[in-house]
């Protein structure tokens, strides 16, 4: 059977939209696992269950990625820093500058 050219140039397109929704679908709402479901429907979307899997993937409830740290901890010294009660518990106390045994002025 002989097709027009109008006929592949409507048709071919809309297999290939229809074919990738669920993959577009998925992008737009931010799922997470789109590597996998864009895997699933490019190697099985071809069959029914394949297209229906992808398109649950792409159509599951999309959970926001945790958001990055975005500040530092504060240094000690630094504005509104403070040291806890009694010092720091377990740091041992350092001999004053100059006190080593290795410091070549005690010689």
């Amino acid at each position: 059977m002989k097709h027009s050219f109008l006929y592949d140039l409507v048709v071919w397109p809309t297999v290939l939209i229809v074919y990738f929704l669920p993959l577009y679908v998925g992008w737009r709402r931010h799922v997470p696992g789109l590597a996998l479901m864009a895997g699933i429907n490019a190697l099985l979307g071809w069959t029914v269950w394949g297209w229906l899997v992808a398109m649950g993937f792409a159509l599951r409830e999309a959970t926001p990625a945790p958001a990055a740290q975005t500040t530092l901890p504060r240094a000690s010294g630094a504005p509104g820093w403070s040291s806890p009660p009694g010092g720091w518990a377990g740091a041992p106390e350092l001999p004053p500058q100059g006190r080593y045994r290795d410091d070549p002025g005690q010689q």
